[in-house]
C-alpha cells in the first residue's frame, strides 16, 4: 500500500510539473506569435519566425506529450532536453546567460527526469537502436546550421539584442540538429522530434525566403536547400518507420514499453 501511494504521489507530481512546463511554453509561444504580428523589420520577423517553432514545436509539444502516457514516449523528454541544450549553448557562446530563464527550464527538466515513470529509458536509444538514416542527416545538417548560428551570434554581439534578438535565431539553428539527433536515437515516441526538427528547419528557412532582404536571412540557395532538407528528413523518418512497422520492429518496441509498464504495476 505504501509503495502504491508513493507511486501515485510521484505520478501526480510528474503531471503537475509537466503541466506547469506546458503552460509556461504556451505563454512564451503566444508571446512570440504576438511579437511576429507586431514586428516592423525583416530581421525581427525572422527572429520571431525562428522563436515560434523552437518554443512551440521543440519545447511546448514535448512538454504537452508528457501529459499523456509519458512512459511510452521517453523521446518527448529527450526532445525537451535537446531544446534546452541549444538554449544553453547559444547563451554560453553569446556570453549572455539569463539566470532566471535558464535555471527555470533546468529545474523543470531535472524534476521531470527524476519523477518520470521510466527514468532508465530517458538516456537510452530505442530497442531498434540508432537510425542509420536520421542520425547521419542530422549530423550533416549540423555543419551549415552551426555556420548560420555563428553568424547570428556575431550580429548579436555587434548590434546588441534589440528587437531582432539574433541570439534566439542562433538557438533555433542549434536546436534543429540536436532535436534531429534525438529523432535518430529512435526512442519510443521519436516521431515527435522527427517532425519537430524537420518543421523547425523548414520554418526558419522559409522565413529567410520571405524576408530575403534582412541581414539575418540565409542566402536564397541555402534557405531553399534547408527547406527541402527539412522535408527530406521527415520523409526519410516516416519511410524508415513504415518499413520497420512492416517487419514487425515497431510492434516489438511497443511490446517492450508495455512490458515495462506492467512490471511497474
Amino acid at each position: 500500500m505504501a509503495g502504491q501511494a508513493a507511486t501515485r504521489a510521484r505520478g501526480i507530481a510528474f503531471y503537475t510539473v509537466a503541466g506547469i512546463a506546458t503552460l509556461l511554453t504556451t505563454f512564451l509561444t503566444i508571446g512570440s506569435l504576438l511579437g511576429l504580428i507586431a514586428a516592423q523589420t525583416p530581421d525581427s520577423r525572422i527572429a520571431f519566425f525562428a522563436h515560434l517553432p523552437w518554443l512551440g514545436l521543440c519545447y511546448l509539444a514535448a512538454f504537452a506529450a508528457m501529459l499523456r502516457r509519458p512512459a511510452r514516449k521517453p523521446a518527448a523528454w529527450q526532445q525537451a532536453a535537446a531544446s534546452a541544450a541549444a538554449m544553453y549553448l547559444g547563451g554560453l557562446l553569446a556570453g549572455e546567460p539569463d539566470p532566471v530563464f535558464y535555471v527555470s527550464f533546468g529545474v523543470l527538466l531535472l524534476a521531470l527526469a527524476l519523477l518520470h515513470p521510466d527514468r532508465r529509458s530517458l538516456l537510452h536509444t530505442g530497442p531498434a537502436g540508432m537510425s542509420p538514416i536520421l542520425l547521419p542527416l542530422a549530423l550533416i545538417a549540423a555543419a551549415p546550421l552551426t555556420v548560420y548560428a555563428t553568424r547570428m551570434l556575431d550580429l548579436h554581439a555587434s548590434t546588441g539584442e534589440g528587437d531582432a534578438f539574433y541570439l534566439g535565431i542562433a538557438v533555433a539553428a542549434f536546436a534543429v540538429p540536436l532535436v534531429g539527433i534525438v529523432a535518430g536515437l529512435r526512442a519510443p515516441g521519436y516521431r515527435l522530434p522527427l517532425w519537430a526538427a524537420g518543421l523547425t528547419l523548414m520554418i526558419v528557412c522559409l522565413a529567410s525566403l520571405i524576408e530575403s532582404d534582412g541581414s539575418a536571412a540565409m542566402p536564397v540557395w541555402a534557405a531553399t536547400a534547408g527547406l527541402l532538407g527539412g522535408a527530406l528528413f521527415v520523409a526519410a523518418g516516416e519511410w524508415e518507420r513504415r518499413r520497420a512497422a512492416a517487419t514487425g520492429a515497431e510492434d516489438t518496441d511497443a511490446q517492450i514499453v508495455s512490458a515495462r509498464e506492467l512490471a511497474r504495476g
